[in-house]
């Protein structure tokens, strides 16, 4: 598995695992992200997309991930 890498190298065509620390400085959360370029929006300002299970997208610019990683290997069946 890989290591945490800053988000300025992530990829900007797939899906990854992103860390974005919270917005009081205690601790922080792992998400599934995907970047965005803004190309559909009037001003385009590219933002990392957050997943959450129940919550639905996140599009937060003011709180962005710091940190990313690859998704890990699925397993292998038996």
């Amino acid at each position: 598995m890989s290591d945490w890498q800053p988000i300025e190298t992530a990829p900007e065509d797939q899906t990854v695992l992103g860390y974005r620390p919270d917005r009081i400085g205690r601790g922080g959360r792992v998400c599934v992200m995907r970047f965005d370029d803004g190309r559909f929006t009037r001003r385009p300002r590219p933002f990392w997309k957050t997943y959450h299970g129940g919550l639905g997208v996140q599009h937060d610019r003011d709180n962005p991930p710091t940190h990313w990683m690859p998704f890990p290997a699925a397993p292998v069946a038996p």
